[in-house]
């Protein structure tokens, strides 16, 4: 996903003293030979093509808030977390990255805080600090071009940045950009009430047709360069479910990309790919939709037990003390060649429903309705729900499933028991891909919803109406309904 903004100031700022305030999620995505490294995510700095170099970034999950002369790092002004990995799919993470070079103590030139908590700089593992004394300049807020979203040549971010301010000549703490609840306990993000001066800036996100704009009212705007940054309602204060990196399973050529909304095997890989989402619950009606792309693979929708879906090989428990109640998928292929054609429901690799269905084709979009209250599921193609044998699904009623099961099982660990929606793709010579909607973005991949219709508590847009008491999987529904 080859998108990124760019900014160059007008003229240098304050070399000595700012500060850098963002959330982040990060999706983990992979590189372009589709293999399992990580990408560099850079959310601020030069395109690091020499030195001097600069960058706000992050590494492998390692993050790197760094300034340097030359090679050999002279003039190196350096926060880094050293064996500290931020790698979390399902959550954001408030980075306040405090530059301040006036000050008297080695110690308060430099501070980061995440999520609320300074980081500890010991040397035994955490926080690196690398300091070249007092009153130096740094490479930081010149005149280079500054990148967000990009990595020297080709490593572009794949996951998501809100609230985002940098401010020029002011060193600022994490107390001015977050609090933490007063019920919860859990670090959330503020109105910022200071100033604004210089190269200052802050991403707000808040005019959907220029991501770039600034709305510190400074007009230090950034410049959109691709076409697939968007807003989203995915944010700190409502986290929505994505494709979940930490439960997954895929070969050498399976993908999860688009900010973890997309899965796939790419055209003439023969390779496969399964994840179930980020977030799960033991309770409660819950709707998401996946829409097919590709012509040559299997495309399968369901749900699983929350980081135990047997397909996958990855079961969180001793597999022998398990009963098979892991994963639900509706089969479905998008090829052209009958003979691939599934249009059947497995439970963990046994069918339990035949001949299910349409004929799937590309573009296809599948919905899923889980009753979690009362272990029921229903599966709906292009905006109808199927028949399962005794008559049309009816998920507002709970009538005709398509299969029921027994929401805390014995033999399944703990009790309650939480469930996820499960996506796998499988390729046999041309693409094979499902682009999810959870409800966050408006979109399928980088196409917009034709009807973008909310969920029934307002949180969320879906291209077919969710069944009455049934929602999207977001933090917000969870606290209400499960």
């Amino acid at each position: 996903m080859s998108a990124y903004l760019t900014r160059t100031n007008s003229s240098a700022g304050n070399r000595r003293t700012m500060t850098w305030s963002f959330w982040i999620k990060f999706n983990r995505g992979e590189n372009a030979s589709h293999g399992s490294a990580e990408e560099a995510a850079q959310i601020d700095g030069y395109n690091q093509s020499g030195y001097p170099s600069h960058r706000i970034s992050f590494h492998n999950g390692k993050a790197h808030f760094y300034s340097a002369d030359d090679a050999p790092q002279n003039g190196k002004v350096a926060m880094e977390s050293g064996d500290i990995r931020f790698r979390d799919p399902s959550a954001w993470y408030h980075f306040v990255y405090m530059l301040d070079t006036t000050a008297g103590s080695a110690a308060t030139r430099q501070r980061v805080w995440v999520n609320g908590i300074e980081a500890d700089v010991n040397g035994n593992g955490g926080w690196v600090r690398t300091d070249a004394g007092q009153n130096y300049d740094t490479h930081h807020n010149g005149t280079q071009e500054r990148i967000l979203g990009k990595y020297h040549t080709g490593s572009y971010f794949d996951g998501q940045i809100a609230d985002y301010h940098f401010i020029d000549g002011q060193a600022k703490i994490h107390t001015d950009f977050g609090q933490f609840d007063a019920t919860s306990g859990i670090w959330k993000p503020k109105a910022y009430s200071g100033t604004f001066t210089g190269n200052s800036f802050y991403l707000k996100g808040e005019n959907a047709g220029n991501i770039g704009l600034d709305s510190s009212g400074l007009s230090n705007n950034w410049t959109v360069n691709g076409t697939n940054i968007y807003q989203s309602e995915d944010n700190p204060s409502n986290n929505f479910a994505l494709l979940n990196h930490d439960n997954n399973r895929k070969d050498a050529n399976g993908r999860i990309i688009n900010g973890g909304l997309t899965i796939l095997t790419p055209t003439g890989a023969y390779a496969q790919g399964a994840a179930s989402a980020t977030l799960a619950a033991s309770k409660g009606k819950w709707y998401w939709e996946g829409k097919v792309v590709g012509d040559g693979g299997y495309q399968n929708f369901g749900f699983c037990v929350f980081g135990d879906f047997k397909s996958t090989n990855k079961r969180t428990v001793d597999p022998v003390t398990q009963t098979d109640n892991s994963s639900w998928l509706f089969y479905t292929s998008s090829s052209t060649n009958s003979a691939f054609d599934q249009k059947k429901v497995m439970h963990d690799n046994a069918s339990v429903l035949t001949s299910f269905g349409p004929t799937i084709s590309e573009n296809d979009i599948i919905m899923v309705a889980l009753d979690l209250d009362n272990g029921k599921c229903w599966w709906g193609v292009n905006g109808t729900w199927l028949d399962g044998g005794s008559g049309t699904g009816v998920p507002a009623s709970g009538t005709y499933p398509h299969v029921t099961f027994t929401v805390n099982p014995s033999g399944e660990g703990t009790t309650p028991v939480f469930y996820s929606p499960l996506f796998h793709v499988y390729c046999y010579g041309a693409e094979s891909m499902i682009h999810v909607n959870f409800g966050a973005t408006g979109k399928f991949g980088n196409t917009a919803l034709a009807s973008a219709v909310a969920d029934n508590g307002g949180n969320g847009t879906f291209e077919y109406t969710p069944p009455s008491g049934f929602y999207s999987l977001c933090t917000n529904n969870l606290k209400d309904y499960g």
